[in-house]
């Protein structure tokens, strides 16, 4: 009548379900891990994309003095065009996104700002400046002495 019931072998049903969670997600987190790291390009394309957007609404809605609401949208507009058609350049595109990351973290673009925008995009794209001409301030010593 005494009969000793053997030990159980293993984990108990807890442990294994937990252990069996813990691998399905470090799975899960390669698996991110490597499709961002296989699709950079656009995921950077896309974060871009992103915040010019958001700082084009920005401008849009603020009227922010000092700038063609028209014009900055056109640039903007063909430099996501050509940044989207073309491989990107990791060194170029990480210098263009540094600069402009922090301007839409105010909740508010200033004239100042959206001229570094346009500089920033200036430098990654030169031809874009025709899209965005610097009006000349005509000089006034100049005019005065016209007359």
């Amino acid at each position: 009548m005494n009969e000793v019931e053997p030990k159980k072998k293993g984990m108990s049903k807890g442990c294994l379900i937990a252990l069996i969670i813990g691998i399905v997600f470090v799975v899960l987190v390669i698996a991110a891990a490597l499709t961002c790291y296989l699709k950079r390009e656009d995921v950077a394309k896309f974060g871009a994309s992103t915040v010019l957007t958001s700082i084009k609404t920005m401008v849009a809605d603020q009227g922010t003095p000092g700038v063609d609401t028209v014009r900055f949208n056109a640039v903007v507009d063909n430099f996501m065009e050509k940044l989207d058609a073309e491989p990107l350049d990791g060194e170029r595109f990480s210098e263009f996104f540094t600069e402009i990351q922090p301007v839409p973290s105010d909740g508010a673009v200033d004239s100042l700002e959206a001229q570094m925008v346009l500089e920033a995009m200036f430098n990654y794209y030169p031809e874009l400046k025709d899209l965005y001409p610097v009006e000349e301030v005509p000089d006034t010593a100049a005019a005065a002495e016209s007359f």
